[in-house]
C-alpha cells in the first residue's frame, strides 16, 4: 500500500472485524507501493488507468474491471502507470472470517488452508471476480449492514474460489522460490530500518545470507530492481511523502531520507519521479488545494 517496503505489522479494522478499506490516487503520500508483505491477504482493484503489480515477481498489469488476490506473507509492490490512475486496496484477515463464522474447519484447511495457492488474478467475466467488485463497493460505502454483507461476500469468495478451481497445489519450484522470497523479506526489512544509513550491497546480501552476486539476482527476480536501485527508489518515496506531508526544508528532507548531496538527491528524485523535488511539492499541493475546493 501503500505503506512500507518491508513487513507490516499495524492491525486492519478491528479485532471483531479484521478488514481495512483504501483509496489511492495521485494525492495519496504512497501514490506508488513499495515492495511490503504482511499477514493479511489483500486485493486490489483499478478504478481508472492501469496499475502494474508484482507478486514474488509475478507481473501483473491491471485495469478497470480486472482484479489483483495478493496472499498473506507474499512480497507484493506495484506502480500506478502515470498521474491519473486510481485504485483501491482491501486487506483483510481471510482466516478469521472463515473460522469466525462458523465455516467447517476441515473443509477449508483441506480445500485451501495446507498450501494452496489462489490464482493471482480475477476479472468481472469470472463469479469471484464479481464478489471481488461487490466487495470494493461495500469498502466505499459502508452504510447500514456493511459488515453482514461484507462478509459474506467474503466467504461468496472463498467458495467461487474451490467451486471454480481457481487454486493449485504449489510446484517444487514455487517452494524454492518462497524460500528465496522470505531471505529476500530480511533485507527489505534492513532497508525500511536504516534507509537513512550509507546502506552497501554487502550489508544487504548478508542480511539475506546470500552470496552478493546471487543475492542480485534472486533480488532483481522477486523486486524487479537491483538492490541498490531500489534502496534509492524507496528513499525517494520516503522523502516524496514528506514533502507532501511537511512544509519541511528540501535539503533536510534529503538528509532525513539518506541523501547527503543535494545535487544527487534531486537527480535522483527526478529519475524515480519524472519530476523535481520543487516540483513535486507544488504540483501535489496544487493538486490538494484545487480538491478543497471542490463543491460538495
Amino acid at each position: 500500500m501503500v505503506k512500507h517496503a518491508a513487513y507490516e505489522g499495524k492491525q486492519r479494522g478491528s479485532n471483531n472485524f479484521p478488514l481495512e478499506y483504501y483509496y489511492v490516487d495521485f494525492l495519496h503520500p504512497r501514490y506508488d507501493m513499495p515492495f511490503h508483505w504482511h499477514m493479511e491477504c489483500e486485493l486490489i482493484s483499478v478504478l481508472r488507468g492501469v496499475f502494474t503489480l508484482s507478486i514474488d515477481g509475478s507481473v501483473h498489469e491491471l485495469r478497470p474491471g480486472s482484479f489483483a488476490f495478493v496472499p498473506g506473507e507474499t512480497i507484493h509492490g506495484g506502480v500506478p502507470c502515470g498521474f491519473d490512475s486510481v485504485y483501491e486496496c482491501i486487506v483483510l484477515d481471510l482466516d478469521y472470517f472463515c473460522q469466525a463464522l462458523y465455516i467447517e474447519q476441515g473443509v477449508f484447511a483441506t480445500e485451501l488452508n495446507h498450501g494452496a495457492n489462489i490464482v493471482r488474478h480475477f476479472t468481472r467475466e469470472d463469479a469471484a471476480g464479481q464478489l471481488i467488485e461487490q466487495l470494493f463497493m461495500e469498502g466505499r460505502g459502508r452504510s447500514a449492514g456493511h459488515e453482514f454483507l461484507t462478509a459474506g461476500l467474503i466467504l461468496g469468495f472463498v467458495g467461487a474460489v474451490i467451486r471454480g478451481g481457481f487454486y493449485g497445489v504449489p510446484s517444487e519450484k514455487q517452494h524454492k522460490s518462497a524460500q528465496q522470497a522470505k531471505q529476500i523479506k530480511r533485507a527489505l526489512t534492513r532497508i525500511r530500518k536504516d534507509f537513512r544509513l550509507p546502506l552497501t550491497l554487502d550489508e544487504l546480501s548478508a542480511e539475506a545470507t546470500m552470496a552478493p552476486n546471487y543475492f542480485c539476482r534472486v533480488f532483481r527476480d522477486i523486486v524487479g530492481r537491483p538492490p541498490i536501485d531500489y534502496l534509492n527508489y524507496y528513499r525517494v518515496e520516503r522523502a516524496a511523502e514528506l514533502i507532501y506531508t511537511t512544509n519541511d526544508i528540501l535539503t533536510d528532507i534529503a538528509l532525513r531520507c539518506g541523501f547527503n548531496d543535494s545535487c544527487y538527491f534531486s537527480r535522483s528524485f527526478r529519475k524515480y519521479k519524472g519530476m523535481s523535488p520543487s516540483e513535486y511539492r507544488k504540483q501535489t499541493h496544487d493538486a490538494l488545494g484545487r480538491k478543497h475546493l471542490r463543491p460538495g
